[in-house]
């Protein structure tokens, strides 16, 4: 009985949430997050294949298609890295 009433209150539309920042402020937040983690991702597909992985392993690790892993490695192939 105590998990349904948990379960039933966090169903509750009537939370309190502490106004720290906008709507529009979290977007920007979430768009600048999402930027990294696609970087994250490919740098780790990468990282995977140079450590031995197959592309479809590589890709599988970072939850993309095979055909999209594919891409990654061509585009990182065509690219010059500088460090």
């Amino acid at each position: 009985m105590g998990l349904y009433i948990l379960l039933f209150m966090i169903n509750e539309r009537n939370i309190e949430i502490a106004d720290h920042i906008s709507i529009g402020e979290i977007d920007e937040l979430i768009n600048g997050y999402k930027v990294i983690l696609h970087l994250y991702k490919r740098l780790s597909f990468i990282k995977s294949l140079i450590q031995g992985s197959t592309v479809k392993e590589a890709a599988k690790s970072v939850e993309v298609d095979r055909r999209t892993g594919y891409n990654w490695l061509k585009r990182y192939n065509e690219v010059v890295w500088m460090v």
